[in-house]
């Protein structure tokens, strides 16, 4: 059932947050980098402790738009003040409503800005005054009319991004928390925006309780939402995003600086899951899926150009042992659409449902021991919908086997999406929420077919020069797991059938494919054919792996390759050789890519223009993310109609 919250609020199903360094006063905790001259709030009451506790954050970037996050530490209203002037931000955005529903997170769009122009910004709470954040900036991206002209038929313009994966944070098992910090320095005025292919999260503060949540985030007297009785699991997946941003000032700088589009991969849920649509799959790892892309959306997925205007809804049943019949009189199962993908899921239970303890060196062992215990639910499992009886009433398959008092969630929304800028088209996958592997599976799959299909038909309907495909996962190199031998579950080669689909289409486009992947712990250049290649990002934050762990034998430092029947080069990778020792494998990386569609031949003294490349280029560099040195640089030309261009 739509909940007060979500009625008032209809787009309140997009949402991220941001955290900040915090002192202690009277009230709880105020971000010091929020903090302006006109009011402290170590002089504010208690009772008017409403603030931006995380935040704020930069996504869905455009040439006249712009979103801004921010998380309040109790439901309040804010907006954003904002201008091309820091001492006169004159312009306001609408106002916008944060909820406990979403952990006090909400966005708002910037509107009718000006193109390729720097503008400052401030979010500022509505009914509080003297709290406002600190005074950001970011620049808007360029449009084709201003670079139109007679040798320039396009509008193209050039334009930069930086891309990273595996931003695990532990003091003793990865990089340290310089990385953001080399980044902004480096890049911060360099790049338009910003990619997360995956892992921006690892698994940590999952156990948050609920009654804790409650007292940080609402007033005293406040009942607990609905949801949060249903899922209560999932105020820890909030409170990893806020503890991640809390342990990194510069990872919030950028955030606050630098708009980003983000998919995610296992870690934002919970290590390897997968296996989230296969009827009868119990694994606790699937089952967290709805509760944690909650939370993902929440935090970070609002920031992707589209996102499925469909909600994942969350409910209570009594369960019968025998009976395929789910009976829910809040809900109204009519509003559904369950679309391929759309699974039901009863949830595991209990306060282990999404707990690993990612800086743990038995780990491992935790999470066997959760295993071997079982579900509180007895009827913990994914099914599948067999139709939709009445407004309240479902039948599933297969039948529960048990009485029980269960949670549930019916999930799988498309999370897939594209967006175009310039020439270039960015088509972000979901490799994740609707995989099917050959460990559980007779017909494995990485996408699904609807989606599928989709990336399909987008290769065929792109008017772009140069397509960049992100892929939280490996499409070449190998990525085994610890499940039975020779099996490749956790990257592109286990799915060979698939990926040489993608493969024939992508030649078959006549474009230019970039696939730009991350996951393995490793950073790599490989060219898979004259017009396909694969750069894969990461990590900055995770340890490298070593040879020998990426396919059980050893891939190449470069040179030639063949995955699972494929030949390929790689240029370069970072690499160790097997018995490297596990604190010895520290490269942190983070990628630029620069689009050069154009150069600037001026006519007289002081103008500008622009002229279109016959072949634009796209050129790759791999920096290390400690120290700021540039690793390796790979240039690809495109190619393109001539006629379309001069």
């Amino acid at each position: 059932m739509e909940s007060e919250a979500e009625r008032l609020n209809p787009e309140s199903e997009c949402r991220v947050s941001l955290v900040c360094s915090c002192r202690r006063f009277t009230g709880g905790f105020v971000p010091l980098i929020l903090l302006m001259a006109t009011a402290s709030a170590t002089e504010l009451a208690p009772e008017v402790a409403v603030y931006v506790s995380h935040g704020p954050v930069l996504g869905r970037l455009g040439a006249d738009t712009v979103g801004v996050w921010a998380r309040t530490t109790q439901p309040a209203a804010f907006h954003v003040r904002y201008g091309t002037n820091k001492r006169a931000l004159n312009s306001r955005s609408a106002t916008i409503a944060t909820f406990l529903e979403h952990d006090n997170t909400a966005w708002v769009e910037l509107e009718s800005l000006r193109p390729e122009t720097v503008y400052y910004y401030q979010v500022a709470v509505d009914a509080v005054d003297g709290v406002d954040s600190d005074i950001f900036h970011f620049r808007s991206l360029p449009a084709a009319e201003q670079k139109t002209g007679q040798l320039n038929p396009d509008g193209l313009f050039n334009f930069a991004f930086s891309a990273m994966s595996c931003a695990k944070q532990s003091p003793t098992m990865s990089q340290g928390a310089t990385q953001h910090a080399t980044l902004f320095k480096d890049a911060g005025d360099k790049v338009d925006f910003h990619l997360v292919l995956g892992d921006w999260i690892y698994e940590q503060d999952r156990r948050f309780e609920p009654s804790r949540w409650l007292n940080e985030s609402a007033p005293r007297g406040t009942a607990m939402p609905s949801l949060l009785q249903i899922v209560p699991s999932l105020a820890g997946a909030w409170q990893n995003y806020k503890t991640y941003y809390e342990n990194d000032r510069d990872l919030r700088l950028w955030h606050a600086t630098i708009p980003s589009i983000v998919i995610f991969d296992d870690h934002e849920v919970l290590n390897n899951f997968q296996d989230a649509t296969v009827p009868g799959h119990t694994a606790r790892n699937a089952l967290f899926r709805d509760p944690a892309l909650r939370a993902w959306r929440d935090y970070l997925g609002w920031s992707n150009p589209t996102t499925d205007i469909n909600k994942i809804h969350f409910g209570r049943t009594q369960l019968e042992a025998g009976s395929a019949l789910l009976t829910d009189p809040a809900a109204d199962f009519t509003k559904l659409a369950l679309h391929e993908g759309r699974s039901l899921h009863v949830h595991w239970g209990g306060p282990d449902a999404g707990y690993r303890n990612s800086d743990a060196k038995n780990r491992s062992e935790i999470s066997a021991a959760i295993e071997e215990a079982g579900p509180r639910d007895p009827n913990a499992s994914v099914y599948a919908v067999e139709r939709v009886v009445d407004d309240h009433l479902l039948e599933l398959k297969p039948a529960p086997t048990h009485d029980s008092d269960s949670s549930y969630s019916i999930g799988g929304l498309n999370y897939f999406f594209s967006q175009q800028f310039a020439n270039a088209e960015f088509i972000g996958l979901d490799t994740r929420s609707r995989r099917r592997s050959q460990l559980v599976s007779d017909e494995p799959t990485m996408l699904g077919k609807s989606q599928k299909d989709w990336l399909l038909r987008r290769l065929k309907e792109s008017e772009a020069d140069v397509v960049f495909v992100l892929s939280s996962v490996s499409f070449v190199i190998p990525h085994l797991s610890k499940g039975p031998t020779g099996i490749d579950d956790q990257s592109w080669t286990g799915y060979t059938r698939e990926r040489g689909e993608l493969l024939k289409a992508f030649e078959s486009s006549g474009k230019t494919v970039i696939l730009l992947t991350g996951d393995l712990h490793n950073a790599f250049s490989i060219q898979i054919s004259e017009r396909i290649w694969e750069f894969s990002v990461g990590p900055i934050g995770s340890l490298n792996r070593a040879t020998g762990q990426l396919d059980g034998t050893g891939v190449p430092s470069n040179g030639p390759y063949s995955s699972a029947g494929l030949d390929t080069i790689i240029g370069w990778s970072t690499h160790y050789a097997t018995d490297t020792p596990r604190k010895n494998r520290r490269t942190p990386t983070y990628t630029i890519v620069q689009m050069n569609n154009v150069f600037n031949s001026p006519d007289t003294k002081g103008s500008s223009r622009w002229v279109a490349f016959e072949q634009p280029q796209v050129v790759v560099q791999f920096y290390n993310a400690s120290t700021g040195q540039l690793l390796f640089a790979e240039s690809v030309l495109v190619e393109t109609p001539v006629s379309g261009r001069r």
